[in-house]
């Protein structure tokens, strides 16, 4: 019996499902699909036995919880379950979804964020009780939007249903980093009871410049663990859309890259990942082969993941060091959402970046960039914004790095901002002392 996990995720590309014609017609194998929505092709849909599951009953979400959890206050479980279904039930105004500030709750949080968050839960409760500060954490990780403040709201259900148990948690949303920062000072492997989904920062401009400080914060709070191989090691790729760069050949050498750092356990960041995506549905899907290897005459059990090339598909080590992170742009992962593809959302922890605080002497300089941007005329800047821009460039470097020119240049990816990062370092030298 073969199970195909999640067929909706293929829906771009409905050729990809003429691959199961012929072995259901032959009767070769038995096939069970998984699917969030029904097969878009009539073709498909009618060689299979379609069986429709209805809305969880608070029963069963109760039976989920306290099975994912173990044995626990039973009061907790049944605020987890209520959670779980006003979240669900929901009701958004229409107007803002055509919009594009806001979703359809119920196909936005689904099944599995809710499965996540008790797996964290439940690692949480091998080694201490929990407590208020790690069901928040939690909620956080697990319920992340690329919408502004929506998980406000999430966070503000869960402490209306929560509020009587474990002392209640605070409805305040702490930044992006910080949230960040404590997930991966939190995921060691040693101490992990699931390896986690993968993370996806969602950036507000299309420029991705205000994600650099989210990617320096990254670096500096997931330090390498290990010297061997350099374990655990952060790596930043960017892939371009340009027409010249999307080749065969470029998607080829992505993924060597990719293949490399799963088998070494490095933190791979992955800005604009769109055109690889599709090769990488295992390791969304953390579907992992483990398979017996000897090592140094020592038998050791080794996971390995499929990654896609077209036609072609590689198993690939995986170390349990290994983890991707995804930068996307708003805009493509609202048009995700519109499009109905939330199932490929599910298998990421969201977080959106909000706009980066300027404090001390930084206030000054941003002015000053303010000032040359308004007599130049911001519509000169290509993807510039007003309000993440400017203050991206400032607090990706620091008071400390003023001298460290490079610095600029590296973060200023598109050449018409350029003269905007030459500025800012200008200001930097002149003003941080």
């Amino acid at each position: 019996t073969v199970s195909f996990d999640e067929a909706s995720l293929t829906a771009k590309d409905a050729l990809v499902h003429k691959a199961l014609h012929e072995p259901v017609d032959c009767k070769i194998i038995s096939i069970v699909v998984l699917s969030n929505k029904a097969f878009d092709d009539q073709a498909n849909q009618n060689r299979f036995l379609v069986i429709w599951n209805q809305d969880l009953q608070k029963e069963e979400v109760l039976a989920l919880t306290n099975g994912c959890l173990g044995t626990v206050d039973p009061k907790l479980a049944e605020a987890l379950a209520d959670s779980f279904i006003a979240i669900r039930s929901k009701e958004v105004d229409q107007k803002l979804i055509e919009e594009g500030k806001s979703a359809n709750w119920k196909s936005l949080y689904q099944t599995r964020d809710y499965i996540y968050l008790l797996k964290h839960l439940r690692s949480v409760l091998r080694t201490s009780p929990l407590t208020a500060a790690d069901l928040k954490n939690g909620i956080l990780y697990n319920y992340g939007s690329p919408f502004e403040g929506m998980i406000g709201e999430v966070l503000q259900v869960f402490c209306d249903k929560l509020k009587d148990c474990i002392g209640g948690i605070a409805a305040d949303v702490p930044p992006t980093a910080a949230t960040l920062t404590s997930r991966f000072n939190g995921l060691k492997a040693e101490d992990a009871f699931v390896r986690p989904r993968s993370v996806m920062v969602v950036s507000p401009t299309r420029g991705y410049e205000c994600t650099e400080h989210i990617v320096q914060v990254l670096k500096e709070s997931d330090p390498p663990v290990s010297a061997e191989q350099g374990v655990g090691k952060c790596e930043v790729m960017t892939l371009s859309n340009f027409p010249d760069d999307v080749t065969r050949e470029e998607d080829c050498r992505q993924l060597r890259t990719l293949r490399d750092a799963m088998r070494d356990g490095h933190h791979m960041i992955i800005r604009n990942p769109s055109r690889i995506i599709s090769s990488l549905f295992d390791l969304l899907n953390l579907n992992f082969t483990k398979t017996k290897s000897s090592k140094n005459g020592i038998e050791v059990e080794v996971e390995r993941a499929i990654l896609a090339f077209g036609a072609n598909s590689f198993k690939v080590p995986i170390h349990k060091l290994f983890r991707i992170t995804f930068i996307y742009d708003a805009k493509s992962i609202i048009g995700e959402i519109k499009a109905g593809n939330t199932p490929f959302l599910s298998r990421c922890e969201k977080y959106l970046v909000e706009a980066p605080q300027v404090s001390g002497t930084l206030i000054f300089i941003q002015k000053q960039v303010e000032r040359f941007v308004s007599h130049v005329s911001a519509h000169r800047f290509l993807m510039f914004n007003d309000q993440f821009t400017i203050p991206s460039y400032i607090t990706s470097t620091g008071e400390g790095a003023a001298s460290q020119e490079h610095v600029f240049l590296a973060n200023a990816r598109l050449l018409t901002l350029m003269p905007l990062a030459y500025l800012c370092r200008h200001f930097m030298r002149q003003y941080s002392a």
